[in-house]
């Protein structure tokens, strides 16, 4: 009996004492959402676990547009990243945006990768399966393109 006392007592000292990390006025947000930037740092994380890989072209066509596409990629993070921090979408088209960029990234990735075997091996051109790999992850880079391209004309 004593011991339900004492946690009855417990519980009730513990709401009744006022407490700085729960505080939530105009001018102050929660002290542990700040502290470990709980708003934006998740999805911000998020979006940079799938990064494009570095490749070297000889080909010249091939190493311009590879470079704009990674200057364009940090543009795009970074205009995703700031249209959260501006609630200019959901939660849910917010994570949609982040996936499927994620996913775009990654097979564009392995786009690239397999370009990059043919620029160094041009014998690679005329490998079945090696065209197959390319021509499946190129649709998949568009079909996930596509995808972001829609969330982001989706507004609130």
């Amino acid at each position: 009996m004593k011991k339900i006392i004492l946690v009855i007592i417990a519980i009730f000292s513990l709401f009744s004492i006022e407490n700085n990390v729960f505080a939530n006025t105009y001018s102050q947000k929660w002290l542990i959402e700040n502290l470990l930037n709980l708003e934006y740092g998740p999805l911000t994380y998020e979006l940079t676990l799938e990064q494009l890989d570095r490749y070297n072209f000889k080909d010249a066509s091939l190493k311009r547009i590879y470079t704009d596409l990674v200057k364009y990629d940090s543009l795009t993070r970074t205009a995703i990243i700031d249209a959260h921090k501006e609630w200019m979408y959901d939660y849910y088209t917010t994570n949609g945006l982040v996936k499927n960029y994620s996913n775009f990234v990654y097979h564009t990735n392995e786009f690239f990768y397999y370009l990059s075997l043919i620029d160094k091996n041009k014998s690679l051109e005329k490998n079945y399966e090696v065209q197959e790999a390319l021509l499946s992850n190129y649709k998949s880079s568009q079909s996930y393109y596509k995808k972001v391209h829609g969330l982001i004309s989706k507004k609130r």
